[in-house]
């Protein structure tokens, strides 16, 4: 492997490891807020839809991030399968942020 390519996956797995550290921290604070928003005197109701579209968005934002290490990784191995697979990948996760935004738009209106 080349010096790019060896940056290339390093950088992505740096990447990689972010989007864990995005998820499990971000988990955390939105339990916290949870929390607090609970011990205000907020319905469950409102606790739980806030909730879901604060996870959402944290998903949305790490599947994003992950396109970017694929894109990476793919820097990284460059034979025709392995395009391939980073194609699916990335359309599957295209699709997924697609219609995670969709419902966290349905889920915002209905909460206005």
């Amino acid at each position: 492997m080349t010096i790019i390519e060896n940056t290339a996956e390093i950088i992505a797995d740096i990447v990689d490891a972010g989007v864990i550290v995005l998820l499990a921290g971000g988990l955390c604070l939105l339990l916290v807020q949870c929390f607090k928003l609970r011990r205000r005197g907020e319905t469950p109701k409102a606790v739980f839809l806030n909730l879901r579209l604060n996870l959402g968005q944290l998903i949305l934002l790490a599947l994003e991030v992950l396109i970017v290490s694929d894109i990476l990784h793919s820097i990284a191995h460059r034979s025709l399968e392995d395009l391939g697979a980073l194609g699916a990948i990335v359309l599957i996760r295209i699709l997924l942020a697609f219609f995670l935004d969709r419902e966290l738009d349905r889920l915002s209106s209905n909460s206005k």
